[in-house]
């Protein structure tokens, strides 16, 4: 009769038990460190360090490397039925079910803080950095700032930022953008005053920047970011004059890098004119398509203008919605 002896895993050396760990998925990982303190630790053995956490306020999850999820839910007794049981995080008790075998649901009052407590848990135990923080107006501010915080007290750059809360006061947006350097992606959606972005101290870098209420955006500013792939600027007061004007500073190179704009802006007028700019019969049904930054853009175009190094621009004007958008060929 075979006999079964259990292997002792914690006690093992770290290369053999490095090498065990390798072979759990996520979920093991994550079911494995629950079982004890010195699980828990062992876990960086395997690198975890170079894990990808993202945190989506917007659709209540934080997900690993885009192949596990933790979802948050409000506690209803429709749910309760389908609880399999308990998981600790940050020393809280949490009502779980597994929706399927690459997402785990957990129940909370309060969701927010639920998310807060789960991605706080999930970036100490796998030392990860985050890959991206996305928001929304309904998020509350408290539990938007000790996201930033947090992210803020382990590292300096961040790929992908939605700024967007209840009731975000200007001075903690500067803060974030002061300290953290968006690469990818950036969206503000606060409104921010004339003074936001003076004496250069923030820096825009990311490769897409989305501003709603961009009113404090005038044409220094959107100087600025000359180094951004994709800008739309929602809600601006940038007027005819600063869109020529922005056409002649693109011409002459000051936008290396752009592939598209969009800029919406009440004070545009449909006697929009740009100088040696070529007018272009639309054809009807038909429109450019090009995939920037992760995005597809329908464009039609109503005007040709030509860089400078001979680099050629499409630009479409809506008079109705007072918006010009500008797509680089």
């Amino acid at each position: 009769m075979a006999i079964t002896i259990p292997v002792k895993i914690l006690h093992m050396p770290s290369i053999p038990l490095n090498k065990i760990l390798r072979q759990f998925n996520l979920l093991e990982l994550f079911e494995f460190s629950q079982c004890s303190k010195k699980a828990a630790a062992a876990i960086k053995l395997i690198g975890t360090k170079n894990y990808k956490l993202e945190l989506n306020f917007n659709l209540s999850y934080v997900r690993i490397n885009d192949d596990f999820k933790f979802e948050v839910k409000k506690l209803r007794a429709d749910e309760v039925e389908n609880v399999t049981g308990f998981r600790t995080f940050e020393k809280n008790q949490n009502m779980i079910y597994m929706d399927s075998r690459n997402k785990m649901t957990c129940l909370w009052e309060d969701r927010f803080a639920r998310l807060r407590t789960i991605f706080s848990h999930l970036s100490k135990l796998f030392g990860c950095p985050t890959y991206s923080v996305r928001s929304d107006a309904s998020v509350p501010t408290h539990a938007f700032l000790l996201v930033m915080h947090e992210i803020i007290s382990r590292q300096s750059e961040i790929n992908v930022l939605e700024i967007a809360c209840q009731s975000l006061l200007e001075n903690n947006v500067k803060w974030i953008l002061e300290k953290l350097t968006v690469t990818d992606e950036l969206m503000l959606g606060e409104k921010l005053s004339e003074d936001f972005g003076k004496n250069n101290s923030i820096s825009f870098v990311a490769k897409s920047l989305f501003i709603f209420n961009a009113e404090w955006v005038t044409p220094q500013k959107l100087l600025s970011m000359r180094n951004c792939v994709a800008i739309e600027l929602d809600g601006s007061l940038l007027t005819n004059q600063d869109i020529i004007n922005f056409f002649e500073n693109w011409k002459s190179g000051q936008y290396p890098n752009l592939e598209y704009l969009s800029i919406k802006s009440e004070k545009l007028t449909r006697d929009l004119d740009l100088p040696g700019a070529l007018r272009m019969e639309r054809a009807f049904g038909r429109g450019q398509w090009k995939i920037i930054c992760g995005k597809q853009r329908f464009f039609h175009c109503d005007f040709q203008i030509f860089a400078n190094n001979g680099t050629i621009g499409s630009v479409q004007f809506d008079e109705l919605a007072r918006d010009v958008q500008f797509l680089v060929s």
